[in-house]
């Protein structure tokens, strides 16, 4: 019932594209009065089945911490696609009834989702989820993967305005669509993703339920109290913000570089007073058993059974192997043999 919603979203976007095509506004409110207003048909729209669909998922599906991964996945994902699927809908009549579903149902739902599986909500808004939450929208579509993290990038924007995406969620999806950005988008289309993430990470307008140092957290944090290769890591993400024309306020650039220099320097003392304790260690013990030869002797009767190996320097018996040092000789004209039973 959910991907009813689909077709009318699918239709849609094709006449955005003719239109650009044509030269014509491409503005989403401009088709408002355009074929698709047809009120005649408002009670046939497909658009209607998919708020059946929304009562029987918060009447029928309530999220527990016992509700199969697999099920909760599908429904959490189909649900998103359901927000990028209604998002630039007709402000008519049936637009505004299923606009009315996301605040009184569908966004309280969510939240339950997120209280009680976190894991579930976030692992359905990366960039590479598992196969059983890839519902919906391209994922049942052949595209690239440009194409994919692209339309998932929209689909979180969808999101944002109804504070579905918490700090807590955002810190952790974050850092994989970055990564996935920077590793698998060529040089030549990384152009295509200055618009959905512009929009993303509007300082002024600031779209997120947080401030702009929270959005900003999941990269500065990476300066503080982590190695070099992690911050570089987190460079690179900010080499493609940078990139994108991004604006990073300057203040909060200089202070993650001042965390980051600061957090070298703090683990490379301590690693060298690491070295340091562990040579004073090795130092006390050689001395410790240097004045006391009876450590040795107590270490070797430490066990009230005998050992079943025999050490080969203190074997009894001849050693059936040879020592392969036997045949040099000795600068007297002598052999020497490791394995004779003299002293």
């Amino acid at each position: 019932l959910l991907k009813e919603a689909e077709f009318h979203a699918e239709k849609r976007e094709y006449e955005l594209n003719r239109r650009r095509q044509l030269g014509l506004s491409s503005s989403h409110h401009s088709l408002d009065n355009a074929d698709f207003d047809n009120k005649d048909d408002d009670k046939h729209d497909q658009r209607l089945l998919s708020q059946f669909g929304i009562w029987f998922l918060v009447s029928l599906c309530t999220p527990s911490e016992n509700t199969p991964t697999e099920s909760l996945a599908r429904l959490v994902a189909m649900v998103f696609q359901w927000f990028h699927s209604t998002a630039y809908m007709m402000d008519d009549e049936v637009g505004s009834l299923v606009e009315k579903l996301k605040p009184q149902f569908v966004t309280k739902w969510l939240k339950t989702v997120c209280d009680v599986r976190f894991d579930v909500m976030v692992m359905c808004l990366l960039p590479k989820p598992m196969e059983f939450a890839r519902v919906g929208g391209y994922w049942d579509k052949s595209c690239s993967t440009v194409t994919q993290l692209k339309e998932g990038l929209n689909r979180i924007l969808c999101l944002i305005p109804y504070n579905v995406i918490s700090q807590s969620v955002w810190e952790c999806i974050m850092p994989e669509w970055l990564e996935a950005i920077r590793t698998e988008v060529p040089d030549n289309q990384l152009k295509e993703f200055r618009e959905v993430l512009s929009k993303m990470f509007d300082i002024e307008l600031c779209p997120l339920p947080f401030s702009m140092e929270e959005m900003f957290g999941f990269i500065s944090c990476r300066f503080t109290g982590y190695p070099s290769s992690v911050q570089e890591q987190a460079l690179l993400w900010l080499h493609v913000l940078s990139e994108l024309d991004i604006m990073v306020p300057l203040q909060l650039l200089i202070s993650m570089f001042s965390d980051g220099v600061n957090s070298v320097k703090e683990l490379a003392n301590q690693r060298k007073s690491r070295v340091s304790e562990l040579a004073g260690n090795l130092a006390s013990r050689r001395v410790s058993v240097a004045s006391d030869p009876g450590r040795r002797v107590q270490h070797n009767m430490l066990s009230p059974f005998h050992s079943p190996f025999q050490s080969p320097f203190r074997s009894p018996m001849r050693s059936p192997f040879r020592s392969p040092f036997k045949n040099f000789g000795h600068p007297g004209g002598r052999t020497i043999d490791f394995d004779c039973e003299d002293d």
